[in-house]
């Protein structure tokens, strides 16, 4: 069935009105005539099944039917900060992390970062970045809709973890919110080792360098602040990857990805 993301003030008592784009998709491309079935959710964890009551060139209104009782999103809060890579990278960044379960994502300005938006460009950026979850959204049949927040300094990214249990300590406890930073020049501690050590985190949060990756001084400071550096392997992955991948990593590492359910 079809999946759509309304915004929640889209929604009424009893009805759900589409946007222009989702009008046009609706007519021209599905094909779909009053009376058809479609799925809707406002991203804050509601779906529901919708039956389409007026359509026309400019306009599509559904009734809603019935609330869908299902939950397609990990249990597991994994967000990803993201160093801001050249050109459209983020775009592919955002879309593979939001179908693989990502929670939030925060792009990351750090000393390696070439883009250098102000202002009302990087909330346009912004936005274009929260319009391709929202896309990702509906493919992935997710009902909440991850925020890509205003970009953050790595030492403001870094601050919003102090206080929580340690992630950079391998056989810490369970229970705390857990951070780690691939890095090239880690060779001791792998990522299986350091996820193995903590096995049952409530948050996950990853940091990922952008081309280049982190500098020596802001992997010491990350240390400094409780992430733990690990490693990935022998190869070296571009940053548009190495996001998607550790993700895919960590939720299947904790049975939210391809084992069955979470313990």
């Amino acid at each position: 069935m079809e999946r759509f993301y309304v915004k929640p003030e889209g929604f009424g008592p009893d009805r759900v009105r589409f946007s222009a784009g989702q009008v046009k998709y609706i007519r021209k491309v599905l094909r779909l005539q009053e009376g058809a079935e479609v799925a809707v959710t406002n991203g804050l964890g509601q779906a529901y099944l919708c039956r389409l009551r007026f359509l026309s060139r400019e306009e599509a209104v559904g009734s809603l039917v019935s609330p869908l009782r299902e939950d397609n999103d990990p249990g597991l809060k994994v967000v990803l900060y993201q160093g801001i890579p050249k050109g459209d990278k983020m775009d592919q960044v955002v879309q593979k992390s939001v179908e693989l379960g990502v929670a939030e994502i925060v792009p990351l300005i750090t000393r390696r970062c070439v883009v250098r938006l102000e202002g009302g460009r990087m909330e346009e950026r912004r936005q274009r970045w929260q319009r391709i979850a929202a896309s990702a959204l509906e493919q992935s049949r997710r009902n909440f809709l991850p925020p890509v927040r205003e970009p953050l300094s790595l030492a403001s990214a870094l601050q919003e973890g102090r206080g929580d249990s340690p992630g950079g300590c391998p056989g810490g406890p369970g229970g705390g919110s857990l951070a780690f930073m691939p890095w090239e020049e880690e060779q001791s501690l792998g990522l299986w080792t350091f996820l193995e050590a903590n096995p049952f985190p409530r948050e996950v949060r990853v940091f990922i360098g952008p081309e280049g990756g982190f500098t020596r001084e802001e992997a010491a400071e990350a240390a400094a602040a409780g992430v733990a550096r690990v490693t990935l392997g022998k190869r070296i992955l571009r940053t548009e990857t190495a996001g998607p991948a550790v993700l895919a990593m960590a939720l299947y590492h904790y049975g939210e990805l391809g084992r069955g359910e979470r313990p």
